[in-house]
């Protein structure tokens, strides 16, 4: 034999022994999960150690475990740290906004049937109790004597403030305003209307009563009637006088006077006959014409002396004061009826073109703009007081408050409160989308809620996790599961732990037996 081969061989089947009796014994710690038996007896070695003494390996590991490995004292410095806080505070973060991004819908599309039976039996229950509670309130004393404090405020507020400081009652918005309502008022037809009923009922009471031209023509209209006719006389009875030199007008005149003289001589009978037979037409004709033609300077002459004009000033005074002094109803009757509702119509006219004309709206606004100034100028205490005297403001308070009572305690606003009341429990309640409440609620509160909630977690830990830990046996609950796990599941379990540290016996067995063998060798041929 080689030399070399003679230190070799020992040591190689050395080395092969080594590794398979330590693969083996790592066998036989699994192998065979039961007992083998020949002729009734039990071959030693079986079952393997594991299989044989899985209830003590069981009871070991969980007794490791609970004792060892999974304590109080680690638990709860887990729990404590601040990687669990921020864990914690993740996960709550996480699922928080998974929640408030989802679009709930309606109340009743994300609750159970057994909840929404028992949610819409409770909306019904509350909006019948807020619809009595609110009418039994609008009737109670409380509700009257806060309507009251409320309306004594407001009023004492307003009435204390100069009303130029309310909107829209300031001067400059005020007029605009006037002009805008008062142009409205002059073309509307009721103006019209009522100016035509206004103009006849005047009339017709004064021509009830009597009235005469005197008693509605302005003072000193007379006076200067007369002032102007006695101006003018001078020049018209000169033209007058003028006239009776014109054959035209003495021939005109002539025949007025000659059907004059017939007619008086008609009505006094008898005479007309012997008048007739003295003088006939012809001469009465000529007759009248050699009178003016001789004495017609003579009257232009008396026309314009001074005595007879005053004469004749003196004639139209008394005529002009018997037709103003005369009923106008007197003066009327004698005109046609068309005549006199011209009259009425054109007066009707007038009137209305007065009240309609621009120029009377401008006036009719200076004069009360000063008033207007005033009236802003003022606080509402200080109008009333000008207006209904000095104790209107306690009045107008007790008028308001009455009313303002009366209005809420009234039957129409009871039922729109009810109505409103049902509304809302319809609307903003059982028919409202809840939507995204990540929508509803600002970052600020989003981060603030993650961190009282991350605190609550962390304190509720604190307190419950020890008492769990003493309630919970963790040796017992290692036991119990591995006592459950199938063999071949028990010896996976180790394996997969322990695969590489076998893997190194085993290897250190082969290294150990070429070791025991070389040295045998060595022994024997040394």
């Amino acid at each position: 034999m080689e030399p070399a081969l003679q230190y070799i061989l020992p040591a190689a089947s050395g080395a092969v022994i080594g590794y398979v009796t330590n693969y083996l014994a790592i066998r036989m710690l699994f192998r065979p999960l039961k007992a083998w038996r020949i002729l009734g007896v039990r071959v030693p070695m079986t079952p393997g150690v594991i299989p044989a003494r899985r209830a003590e390996l069981a009871r070991n590991i969980g007794r490791v475990v609970g004792e060892k490995l999974f304590t109080r004292d680690d638990i709860m410095g887990t729990v404590s740290g601040e990687s669990f806080r921020s864990r914690v505070a993740q996960a709550i973060e996480s699922n928080l906004y998974e929640i408030l991004d989802r679009d709930l819908g309606q109340a009743e599309h994300i609750l159970p049937d057994p909840l929404l039976q028992t949610w819409q039996g409770l909306l019904d229950h509350l909006e019948a109790a807020t619809v009595r509670s609110v009418r039994a309130y609008v009737e109670t004393p409380v509700f009257h004597k806060a309507l009251d404090r409320l309306v004594e405020r407001q009023v004492k507020r307003a009435a204390f403030t100069p009303l130029s400081e309310f909107p829209g009652l300031s001067a400059a918005e005020i007029e605009p305003l006037l002009q805008q309502r008062l142009s409205a008022i002059q073309r509307s037809p009721e103006l019209s209307d009522w100016i035509g009923k206004f103009v006849d009922s005047r009339i017709d009471i004064f021509l009830d009563k009597g009235g005469a031209l005197a008693d509605i023509l302005p003072a000193g209209f007379r006076d200067a009637i007369l002032r102007q006719m006695v101006a003018e006389l001078p020049a018209l009875l000169d033209r007058v006088g003028g006239m009776f030199h014109d054959p035209a007008f003495r021939a005109r005149l002539g025949s007025r006077i000659r059907d004059g003289l017939r007619g008086l001589a008609r009505r006094l009978g008898i005479i007309a006959s012997l008048f007739s037979s003295v003088l006939s037409d012809e001469t009465l004709d000529s007759r009248i014409d050699e009178f003016l033609a001789e004495h017609g300077p003579e009257i232009a002459s008396a026309l314009r002396e001074p005595e007879t004009q005053a004469e004749i000033i003196r004639i139209l005074e008394e005529k002009l004061d018997q037709v103003l002094a005369q009923p106008v109803s007197d003066l009327l009757a004698r005109l046609p009826y068309e005549k006199v509702n011209a009259a009425r119509s054109y007066i009707k006219e007038k009137f209305l073109g007065m009240l309609q004309a621009d120029e009377f709206r401008q006036r009719l606004i200076a004069a009360v703009r000063p008033l207007v100034d005033r009236f802003s100028s003022e606080t509402l205490a200080r109008n009333l007081a000008v207006v209904c005297g000095k104790d209107s403001l306690e009045g107008f308070m007790l008028s308001a408050k009455e009313k303002v009572r009366g209005f809420f305690v009234s039957d129409e606003v009871v039922v729109l409160l009810e109505t409103g009341v049902r509304d809302f429990f319809t609307e903003g309640i059982r028919n409202r989308r809840i939507g995204r409440l990540s929508a509803l609620v600002p970052a600020e509160v989003l981060h603030e809620m993650v961190a009282y909630m991350t605190e609550q977690t962390m304190e509720l830990v604190r307190k419950e996790v020890p008492t769990l830990i003493e309630t919970v046996d963790v040796s017992r609950m290692v036991e119990d599961r591995v006592n459950r796990l199938d063999l071949l599941a028990v010896e996976d379990l180790i394996q997969g732990i322990m695969k590489e540290q076998f893997k190194y016996i085993n290897l250190f067995g082969a290294l150990l037996g070429a070791l025991i063998g070389f040295l045998n060798a060595l022994l024997f041929w040394g």
